[in-house]
């Protein structure tokens, strides 16, 4: 969709805060023209259409954008040295969530009363603030996570979708009599196993609001709070009663496409986005009418599940302070006007999570549509909230117990042991 060049979209670069564009740049604080707004990035997080809205962008202001991209592993170091050296960029690409508090947030425009942060939702917002400041502009997705299912496996057997954990053994039970792996497992994966704690840790936020402050000042262990002991003693269950399959521990997330096309799994645990990617593996086999209901894994047997986990919401915005600042907030007031969102989304269809409602040119895809259906909202994830998560560690720390090496609690206590490490190596106040 091409952006349309009006007078509206015009005030909404911000004529009236940036004093010179018409002659092609903005006035700095010092009174010199700014011509050029510098954008660090890292890898993939700058894409052809983010390009675009630059060019249109100077096309309407006469300020041109200059992208500053790093490969991802070199970028913090890179952009932390410019921050404390005085060479900040104009605006900077961040992780959203935990990863903000790595900075010095200090040399950071708080950006609570843009007009556009009214309409960011709040599972978006919450990844982009800190103590109660909104630092971030985040236009990516807060993605969700649950269990992918198909649907004609279900209504085959005659089966109800789960909504509790006994609920979802007896769905197990009926799959296995029948010669089908009830959930595929991809623990073969350095990663998988690990993400099972953000599904718990909604659990336990819903618990207990404050659960994931005391987990970052140490005020609490792993092992004291319920939903992961649980999740852990669930997922263990599985596994026992067989219903991970015999090859879980081999099997990597790539192996999963052709199995769920082919009906020798009825679900896994993944992001609703998934089957837009197993269809692309095997087009027209029936992966895009799959959905997606929340797993219950944390949750007492009974108790039914009615919340979604919410990533932080992927890379957001920051504009450090300095003299190009004023400039550096009307490119992001620009990026959050409506056409130039509907725009963004139309060409970014893998951010099926849009952070305004207003937006409609993405594509939803069905087991997101599932999952929202059947939920009564998303609470935070636990890796982008809580300090140290590792997906390897976690991940080979809950392997053991799945292969009857460790227990539930010593699976706690390795990850208390890690997080304590970590604390106090970075001299962390409770660590």
């Amino acid at each position: 969709m091409r952006l349309q060049k009006t007078i509206a979209v015009l005030a909404l670069v911000s004529l009236a805060v940036i004093p010179v564009f018409a002659n092609g740049g903005a006035e700095d604080a010092s009174g010199a023209m700014t011509d050029t707004l510098v954008i660090a990035g890292a890898g993939e997080w700058v894409q052809e259409i983010d390009r675009e809205i630059a060019a249109d962008f100077e096309a309407q202001t006469g300020i041109k954008i200059e992208y500053q991209v790093n490969p991802v592993a070199q970028y913090k170091d890179v952009v932390k040295t410019k921050l404390n050296t005085g060479n900040a960029p104009d605006v900077m690409l961040w992780a959203a969530g935990l990863e903000l508090k790595s900075l010095p947030l200090e040399k950071f425009v708080d950006l609570s009363d843009e007009d556009w942060s009214a309409r960011m939702k709040d599972e978006h917002k919450t990844g982009a603030t800190i103590n109660g400041k909104l630092y971030g502009f985040n236009s990516w997705s807060a993605d969700p996570a649950g269990f992918l299912y198909n649907p004609v496996l279900f209504e085959r057997y005659n089966l109800e979708i789960p909504t509790t954990y006994n609920e979802l053994k007896e769905v197990c039970a009926v799959f296995q009599a029948n010669g089908i792996t009830p959930i595929f497992e991809n623990a073969g994966s350095s990663w998988h196993l690990s993400h099972f704690f953000h599904v718990a840790g909604p659990y336990a936020l819903a618990e207990d609001p404050a659960v994931y402050d005391k987990l970052n000042s140490n005020a609490i262990k792993m092992a004291e709070v319920p939903a992961f002991v649980r999740m852990l003693n669930q997922m263990k269950e599985l596994v026992d009663l067989g219903y991970l399959g015999d090859e879980y521990l081999s099997q990597e997330t790539k192996h999963s496409r052709e199995g769920m096309t082919q009906e020798r799994f009825a679900m896994m645990m993944i992001w609703p986005s998934y089957q837009v990617e197993i269809e692309g593996s095997y087009p027209d086999q029936g992966a895009l009418d799959y959905k997606m209901f929340p797993n219950p894994l944390g949750l007492n047997p009974d108790q039914k599940a009615t919340i979604r986990p919410s990533s932080p919401g992927g890379i957001v915005h920051l504009v450090p302070k300095g003299a190009n600042q004023e400039a550096a907030l009307a490119f992001i007031n620009y990026r959050a006007n409506p056409d130039v969102l509907n725009k963004f989304y139309a060409a970014r269809q893998d951010l099926a999570s849009p952070a305004f409602d207003d937006v409609t040119t993405n594509y939803m895809p069905n087991a997101q549509k599932a999952l929202i259906e059947t939920t009564e909202k998303g609470l935070p994830n636990f890796g982008g909230f809580v300090y140290f998560f590792d997906e390897k560690f976690y991940t080979d720390a809950i392997r053991g117990l799945l292969i009857d090496e460790t227990t539930t609690e010593e699976v706690l206590g390795q990850i208390d042991e890690y997080r304590l490490r970590l604390g106090q190596a970075l001299g962390l106040e409770g660590f």
